[in-house]
Parts: C-alpha cells; structure tokens; sequence
C-alpha cells in the first residue's frame, strides 16, 4: 500500500532527513519538529545500505515570534552509499512543475528567466542576484535535485533540458543540453531525484530522464497536451512506489461544442517505477460559476467548464489544479466568460474533492471585504505553506491571493488582509511584479518568491505581513525602443489590469494562453467561433517582407486594432482607443474618457478604421494597439513534432503539393495554404478611409482556375457582406468581410443535417443566423498538433476526423476529387497528418500554384 504524506504533515508540518520547524503565515513561527529518523536508502548501487542515523533537530520556527528548536534524535550512524548509488537524501517535498524553485533549506532561489534565455540564481538572505546561466531559449520550468546544488532547466523554443550544477556557488555550470519533444513546458523529479520528468506539451507525450546520465529513458505517449507535472512523495525513501501525476492542458470536447457545459478537464496517472498507467484518471466536469452573465439577466447562474490546466500541486493524498475554466455559449460578457477555478481531488480513489473545488472570481467577490476586488484571472500557479494553506498566483490580475481549504474554502488572510497586489512598487527593488506565472513557498520560512514574468525580476512575499516584501532585478529590460515596445505589448496583451478588462477578471491571453489558442469554440456575434492562435496572424518564413493575414473566421477585422472591440465589448475595459467623454475633442482629453464606438470591423464607403480612431488626436487614443501588434508580430509559433517519420513527413509534403490532373495524385492543399505563413489569406491594402471607400466599390472576379463552388463573392465589392446567394436567411450577411481571402469548401454547420446545421450556426444572441455559408477566411497551419478540435466550429474533433469519411470530404477533396481514395488511402492520410503536425517557422513553405491567388498584389 502506498505511504501518503498527510498524516506526516499534520504530524510535524515538514518533514526529510533533516526536519525543519514549519513556517506560518500569522506571524508566529511554528515550533521546531522532532528530528526524524534517518530515511533509508537504496540498495547496494542504487543508494547504498540503508542508514540508521537519527536526523539532527528541527531548526527554530521563523516569524515574529519563533518556535522551540525540535529535539533532535537518537544518535547513529548513516549507512555508505553504494557505488554509482544516490546521496541518500530526497526531496522533503512532492515535486511539480513551476517558473520559480527553491532549495529544501530556504536559502536559494533559481528562477526561469523566459525573455532572457536562461536562469537566475538568487540568494535568499540578503535577496541578491547570485548568478545569472545561459541555458537556452524560453526557459519554461525549474527544478531543484534533491542535493540543493543541481538544477534542472526546460528550455521550451529549443527543446532541451539543461542541468545546472554548483548553484549553491558563485560560479555554477551548465552541461550539454538533452535533446526532448518539442515544447516542454513541465519538469517534476522523483524523490531521489534519480528520475526527471519533462512535458512535451507540443509532442503529446511525457519524457524521463536518468539524471546520472543524463539521457531519454522513456517516454509516456498516452497522454495529449501534458503542460505541468507533479510526482508524489510519502517520504520514504522509495521512488518506485510514487506516482506521475499528468493533467491535460486542454479540456476535453463533450456535448455540443459553443455550450458552457462542452468540456471536462483530465488528469492521468503512471507508476514511476514502470511508467505504466496507474489506476483511472481523475475527470472534472462542469461546475456553476456563481454569476449570472450580464448579458442574460434573469436567466440564472452559467456553468463553466475546465480548460487551460496550467500547475498541479499535490498535498498528501490531495492534489490541486489552477484553470482557466469557460462559459463560451454567450453573449460574451465580462463576468459570464471565463473563471480561475481550482480543482481539487483525492488521489487514493480518484474522486474529485467538490468541497475544494472553488472559483476564486466568486470567492473573492463573496469574501472581499472592505479591499479592491480584483478577479483573478488567469491562474497559473499555487504553492501551499501548509497543506490546507495555498497562494495562488494570478497572472492577469498581479495579485497572489492567500486561499484556505479548511473545512470550507476562505480566502484572505485574518489580518484582514483580502488580496496581495503585487503591482504597486515595494519598499526595496526595481519596481512592482508585473505578471507573476510562478510561486513557490518557503519550507520553514514564512516567505514565498515570485517569477515577475513581464518585470524580470523576483518578488519576495511576506507572509507575516502579507505583502510584497522586495523585489530583486533577474535579467535586464530591453533599451531598444523597438524592443521596448515589444514589451509593452506583451504587458498590455496579458493583463485584466486598468482599461484592459472589468477588474482583472481577463486579459487577452484568458483566451489566447500564450498568444495561441485555448481552442474553446465562442459563440461571438459572428457566430460560433473557435478562438485562433494569434502565431498565424503573420508569416514567419525566415527572409522577405512579413504577411498579415486578414483576422477572424469570416475575414470581418484587417487590423490588430480591431480587437479594441473585444477589450470593451468582452472584457467589460474601457479600452485603449477612446473619446473625451464630454464630445468636447481634444482639448478635454484629461478629463472623463469613454470607449469609442468602431463599429464594423473591416470598413466599407466612408468607414474609419480603428487605427484611424486611435491616431486621431481628438479621440485621446494611445498607441496600445501599436505595441500588441508589435509583440504578435515576433510571437513564435510553436514548433512542429519533432518524434515523427521523416520518411512519413516527406510523402505528406508531397500530397498536400499542388494536383495536376493525370500527373499526380496530390491534394493540392497548397492550392488555399500556399504562401506565406501557409495561407492565401493575406491583408493587400493599409487600412483608411480613402482606401476602404474604394474597396468598398472595386469588384471582386474569381479566377478562373478556382472551381465555381468556391466563392458566392465573385461580381460583389472587395469588401461586402456574404453574398444573399450564400444562405436564404437575409440575417446571415452582416458584416463586412474581404472577398477574395473567402473560400466556400463545405464547411458551414454539419453538411448533410439541416436541422443540427441550424442549431449549430447562431450567432451570440442564440437565435440569429451565423455567418459563414458562402465560406471562410483561410486559416494558418502553425501550431496544428496543439489545434485541436479544428473548423471554426470544432467540428472535427482531430485530424484523423477531418481527413476521414463523407462529413469534411468536400474540405479535404476541394481541388482533388479522387484525394484520399483507393488502396493506399489510409497510408496517404497517416503520411499528411505527419506532415501537418511537422511544420512550423522553419518548415519550407510550398508557393500558390499559378491561377489560385486571389486578392489583388496591392491596393493604393
């Protein structure tokens, strides 16, 4: 049977080889722990006999007032190690996944320095920077080897881990990188730190890692989208009786897709002895958010389901999972889309813990107090002081919120103190937190440390007084005005602060983790909508002039601009393109501010696009908008799957090449996926009025090699509502869309099924047509093994089902007739899907066959 650690942390609050006295947050230490006695360790070679040395006495309890050191143990002497065996010791802890680790005596820090390619190594004591290590681009996770001197390193962009070794000296090493998956986002170590776990978020699968020699040993595959990991530790000395806790980012599509019930959020289990799979998965369904959408009054509180399963935690025979869980069946409003719930299960018997399970939005609304009410959003991390005790780090809000699962959930500390804001600046160091992604508390020490994502630097939270204590500098800010103002967009795209969202409650990264998809299906004012990834918004070929794509679905924005709309109309913000409150211009530009109304998206005769608005001086604008397009500009796409067939992926590239009758046998995907940034959708004009006006009246002709089923646009104007040809219902034109980025490929609601077609296509207001019969703006294909479910409405719940069977047929046989038929069919399609899966920025873009673009060069 396996040993859980709960009884031991109620028992004596931390417990190891050495026992320390556990920190509290009410500023009175705790009392030192008993010493321990000494843990037993491996076998000859793999640790040596076992020990038999009583541990030395708890330290004194830290605080305002300290513990009584813990008595220490009957003496002995500690077995010898065996030959090549471990050190004997283990982690006093359940390992996980975080940006921020800290060594099991309190004294270092190592922090993931994401924007600075490596790591910072900070000392405690005196809150300085220690020394700084390259590792490699978009470090992602750390983790401390139970000897306090190692540190292991995910770098996400190059898809290796890095260990780290002398860290608790001035001058530490790195070793040759590990090659893993592609986009490790997680790491989590074994108690003995013989074994490492690595989330191959992008590859679908789990790496393992022996840290001796640093090598792949095995890789768990039946798992999709692993982001964050944690192992268990009861503490005895055994690694092979603990388990590999893996949720899955994504959640789940069940029911009907654009519904607040379509998603139930998993967590897997393996064996860290064999890596088998362990018993059945925890499975979180649906829970009632607390709040009645502002859009539906008196229609009664909104369900919403797990989504973006970003930190897991494990507390004895408990673990706890931060989300950013969803509501998507509309009208979108501030407080009815998404919530930062925390699901809460009991490992032994795989039930979820309902008493635990909390949305924060609702708890801190019920339980505020007197304080500023900030909503949370997008958690991403908690770390627990006690095992009832955590702080949860809100990335869009800049607050860590003290959270207690006693009895029944509380949040906030009895001082009275409701919500830690980290922005504002604190006494010692650069300047506040600005998006903290990660947190870690302290093992005796009533103290936790903070990765300040976006302010690169450390924050040091006092628990005692519950506040940021310091924050201490880890790598520069850019001095480069270019890359200032990358930063800036970075800032605004991921903040719910001031006029980005109603009180943090989201920020434009609830949707778009990361810049790229949280893949839930909206049901937007266009119609139901899957959420895209902003990393195919522009081409990223190396060389050349940069493509834009036109936005959305149905090609309604040409702007990033254009998104104003969502920070208001969605977010409940006042938004960064704004109007004197008063109308009177300019000169009132210090006074009241209102949002102003853009209107369409894409502009038709006399219409003002929304960067006009924001340059206007008389519209009290700022350039926000200019930032975020800068930063979406240079956000990477992710990479492709790395652990495929070369031989696969070659074949694939051909049959997604161009199709020529009698010739070949290809699909001619190229044919709409051709070109930069693997689409034909491409903004040809700079948007203004002069230039929309003329759109608005310059015809659209189809080519003629396209097949006549592809446009109902062709005779329209440049920009022009969907055709009345395209669907009988007159409501589904509106609004404007660029007419040559539209193809017609029979993807509109479920072909072949008018009725559950007209369930399916209605906009946000539940009864009104969606657009989108006469057909879709094309989208890129970066990304696509964290894509799914794919079609703008998640009609295809993954590849195979898109490129199998009559449902999409007319989609994936639109240039070739007879694509995917005969004999080798089902090899053909296994070939493309591989090679779908491998491209990324440095995969070679196959060019527009001749005949098949569109849009005009350019428009002046």
């Amino acid at each position: 049977m396996r040993r859980l650690a709960s009884t031991t942390l109620i028992g004596a609050c931390a417990v190891g080889l050495l026992l320390a006295a556990c920190g509290s947050d009410d500023g009175g230490g705790g009392n030192g722990g008993n010493g321990a006695a000494g843990g037993a360790a491996g076998s000859a070679g793999d640790g040596g006999s076992a020990g038999n040395a009583a541990g030395n006495g708890g330290d004194a309890g830290t605080g305002a007032v300290g513990g009584a050191a813990g008595n220490g143990g009957a003496a002995g002497n500690a077995g010898a190690g065996g030959t090549g065996g471990g050190s004997g010791v283990e982690l006093p802890r359940a390992s996980r996944s975080s940006t921020v680790a800290l060594t099991s005596d309190d004294a270092t820090v190592v922090m993931a320095n994401q924007d600075c390619g490596g790591i910072s190594i900070f000392d405690t004591a005196s809150n300085t920077l220690r020394a700084s290590v390259p590792t490699g681009a978009e470090p992602s996770s750390v983790v401390i080897h139970p000897n306090d001197t190692s540190v292991f390193v995910a770098n996400r962009a190059d898809a290796t881990v890095v260990r780290v070794d002398g860290i608790d000296g001035s001058s530490p090493t790195a070793a040759t990188p590990v090659d893993v998956g592609s986009e490790p986002t997680g790491l989590a170590l074994s108690p003995s730190g013989k074994l490492l776990f690595v989330a191959e978020h992008a590859e679908g699968s789990v790496a393992v890692i022996d840290t001796t020699t640093m090598t792949v040993v095995d890789r768990i595959t039946d798992v999709d989208t692993p982001f964050a990991l944690a192992v268990t530790n009861d503490l005895d000395g055994d690694d092979d009786d603990e388990l590999l806790v893996v949720p899955e980012f994504f959640g789940e599509s069940i029911g009907v897709e654009g519904t607040d019930a379509s998603r139930q959020g998993r967590v897997r289990f393996f064996n860290v002895s064999d890596r088998a799979a362990s018993g059945q998965d925890v499975v979180f369904q649906p829970v009632d958010s607390g709040f009645e959408p502002k859009s539906t009054p008196g229609a009664g509180t909104a369900m919403t389901s797990p989504n973006q399963l970003s930190s897991v935690n494990v507390q004895g025979d408990k673990l706890y999972i931060t989300s950013t869980s969803v509501s998507p069946a509309g009208p979108p409003t501030s407080n009815g889309n998404v919530q930062p719930v925390i699901y809460a299960a009991n490992i032994s018997d795989r039930t979820v813990d309902t008493n635990h399970t909390v949305n924060l939005a609702r708890a801190v609304k019920t339980d505020a107090g007197s304080n500023p009410v900030l909503f949370l959003a997008d958690i991403v991390d908690v770390d627990f002081i006690a095992p009832d005790v955590a702080y949860v780090a809100s990335r869009g809000a800049d607050v860590i919120q003290r959270v207690g699962f006693g009895p029944a959930v509380t949040v906030g500390h009895p001082n009275g103190v409701r919500q830690m804001d980290v922005l504002p600046a604190p006494a010692t160091g650069p300047g506040g937190c600005k998006n903290p992604t990660g947190i870690v508390a302290g093992h005796a020490s009533p103290k936790a440390w903070v990765n300040c994502w976006v302010s690169r630097s450390l924050g040091v939270m006092d628990f005692t007084t519950q506040t940021l204590a310091a924050t201490v500098k880890s790598c520069d800010l850019p001095t480069n005005p270019n890359e200032q103002q990358v930063e800036a967009g970075k800032r605004f795209f991921f903040t719910g602060r001031a006029r980005w969202s109603d009180n943090a409650w989201s920020s434009c990264a609830s949707c778009h983790p990361g810049g790229l998809s949280d893949n839930v299906v909206w049901r937007f004012a266009a119609g139901p909508r899957k959420s895209i990834s902003l990393a195919g918004s522009y081409s990223h070929s190396p060389g050349g002039v940069q493509k834009q794509r036109i936005f959305n679905h149905t090609a309604v924005f040409d702007e990033m601009h254009d998104f104003n709309r969502n920070t208001v109309g969605i977010q409940g913000g006042a938004g960064a393109i704004q109007e004197p409150d008063t109308g009177a211009g300019a000169t009132d530009c210090t006074g009241a501010l209102k949002p102003v109304d853009l209107g369409d998206g894409v502009k038709g005769v006399n219409g003002k696009p929304a960067k006009e608005f924001q340059d206007a001086p008389e519209n009290c604008g700022t350039d926000d908008f200019d930032a975020i397009e800068a930063w979406a500009q240079q956000l990477r796409p992710p990479a492709g799957r790395k652990l495929l067939d070369a031989q696969a992926v070659a074949r694939g590239a051909t049959l997604f090449g161009e199709f020529i009758e009698g010739t070949n046998s290809n699909g001619g995907c190229v044919s709409c996926h051709g070109g930069k940034g693997w689409t034909v959708s491409r903004r040809f004009y700079t948007p203004s009025t002069a230039t929309n006006t003329a759109l608005g009246t310059s015809i659209f002709t189809a080519p003629p090699a396209w097949p006549s089923t592809w446009t109902d646009h062709s005779g329209d104007a440049q920009l022009s509502v969907q055709n009345a040809s395209s669907d009988l219902v007159a409501d589904a034109q509106a609004p404007n869309q660029v007419a040559c980025v539209i193809r017609k490929v029979g993807t509109f609601g479920v072909p072949g099924d008018a009725n559950a077609t007209a369930e399916l296509e209605v906009r946000a207001n539940g009864t009104t047509r969606a657009q989108g019969a006469g057909g879709y703006n094309i989208p890129a294909l970066y990304g696509l093994s964290l894509g799914a479910p794919f079609l703008h409405h998640g009609g295809a719940k993954n590849l195979e089902e898109l490129f199998t069977g009559t449902t999409w047929e007319a989609h994936y046989r639109a240039v070739n007739a007879a694509f995917l038929t005969g004999s080798n069919a089902a090899q053909d399609r296994e070939d493309l899907i591989q090679f779908l899966l491998s491209i990324d920025a440095s995969t070679a873009e196959q060019p527009i066959p001749f005949g098949f673009e569109g849009c005009p060069t350019a428009f002046q």
